[in-house]
């Protein structure tokens, strides 16, 4: 556990100069534009009579950084720097969600190596941004998922409840998420469990489901999309917005779902695009090289993800595929909005810490089916050579 630790320490040594150059000498790359707006709106904040305002998806960062300016000091470098501690408490959640999935320690400090080296991630979560406190948010509420369905923990309940609330304010897409997030907690822990449930039980949790499911819609609606024309008008508009927007990294050039076979056509291209992109052939900026190698990397970790849950031989395999699943649930959301590989770069970040989780656990489960497998092996070539020896 101590070399998972040191290199923590390196995730966060590394976004800690991010963070003195971006506030005594930047900005650095990523660090104007988005996170400049968000500083200097909490700045306005730190300084108003009224600090808290209406509260607004997405702008209650600003309202929370200007309480700490207020307090501190409204100093870009003290955002960024709240950011890189923000990202280590993240990492310290991850570390303890791979200790619950007993991944191994060799592949754990694999693991944390990816997450703390990662580029785009310590470029974005070492400035006033929002991701930094996103993938906090989602990492808690994998830890919470994981305590309610391995401890029955009650405590973790309101856990998740708060997680989600923190990514919803922070984002309509993380919103969207949680809600399904939470609704696959309450299935896995009251239908995928080996203790039996009575009938009444089983309708209760699925009526109480659907209620959450009907309320929070309704807030959804409210706070963060209008989805009255329906969720695929609501995309598509949100989709010209993009692109009216004209941009080196747009990935997408028109946008029509406007029948049921161009929403077939468009969805598995949305994430695939979403995922990959830029592809070789786009490439037209040191930056782009950067995202192409992290999109590789991407999809290896799904690649072995996938093969490795293919395993008929696999047991307890409920937990890595409700994790990946929630990986492709969370990605599939960001996709549907994003038409630029600069924005989806930033997008991947929340959803890190679900990969490499869903990775680790469902690696380890083939791990020990293949250790069985060939234990299996050895004590029936040793039966068969005692046999022989016997017979003779």
């Amino acid at each position: 556990m101590k070399r998972v630790s040191n290199l923590i320490f390196l995730g966060f040594f590394l976004r800690l100069l991010i963070a003195i150059w971006n506030g005594f000498f930047g900005p650095s790359p990523g660090g104007e534009d988005d996170a400049l707006t968000f500083h200097l709106e909490a700045v306005a904040a730190a300084h108003s009579d009224s600090p808290f305002g209406e509260f607004v998806v997405g702008w209650i960062y600003t309202q929370f950084l200007g309480g700490i300016y207020r307090t501190i000091g409204d100093s870009i470098f003290l955002g960024s720097l709240l950011s890189c501690l923000t990202w280590v408490c993240s990492a310290y959640v991850l570390s303890t969600c791979m200790n619950m999935l007993c991944i191994n320690k060799v592949l754990q400090r694999k693991l944390m190596l990816i997450y703390a080296v990662i580029p785009s991630s310590i470029m974005l979560t070492s400035i006033t941004l929002r991701e930094a406190y996103q993938l906090l948010f989602v990492n808690l509420a994998i830890l919470s998922a994981l305590k309610i369905y391995l401890k029955s923990d009650f405590f973790y309940w309101a856990i998740l409840g708060l997680s989600v609330v923190g990514m919803g304010a922070l984002h309509g897409a993380l919103m969207a998420f949680g809600i399904l997030f939470i609704l696959g907690v309450v299935f896995m822990r009251f239908f995928f469990t080996k203790k039996k449930k009575s009938i009444f039980v089983l309708i209760f949790v699925g009526a109480f489901s659907v209620s959450i499911l009907i309320v929070a819609l309704s807030v959804f609606g409210d706070l963060a999309y209008n989805l009255d024309a329906g969720l695929f008008s609501a995309v598509e508009k949100y989709q010209e917005g993009v692109l009216n927007i004209d941009a080196r990294a747009n990935y997408r050039s028109d946008i029509d779902i406007s029948s049921p076979i161009r929403v077939l056509t468009f969805i598995p291209m949305a994430i695939f695009q979403y995922l990959f992109e830029p592809m070789p052939w786009r490439i037209s900026a040191m930056a782009d090289i950067v995202q192409l190698m992290e999109n590789c990397l991407r999809f290896y970790l799904i690649a072995k993800t996938i093969q490795a849950l293919r395993r008929k031989d696999l047991t307890q395999r409920n937990l890595p595929i409700f994790l990946f699943f929630s990986y492709l649930v969370v990605e599939g959301i960001w996709s549907l909005g994003t038409g630029n590989w600069g924005t989806s770069i930033r997008h991947h970040i929340p959803a890190w810490g679900l990969l490499l989780l869903s990775y680790g656990a469902s690696l380890s489960l083939e791990w020990q089916a293949k250790a069985k497998l060939n234990l299996n092996k050895s004590t029936n070539a040793s039966a068969y050579n005692e046999a022989l020896f016997l017979k003779h």
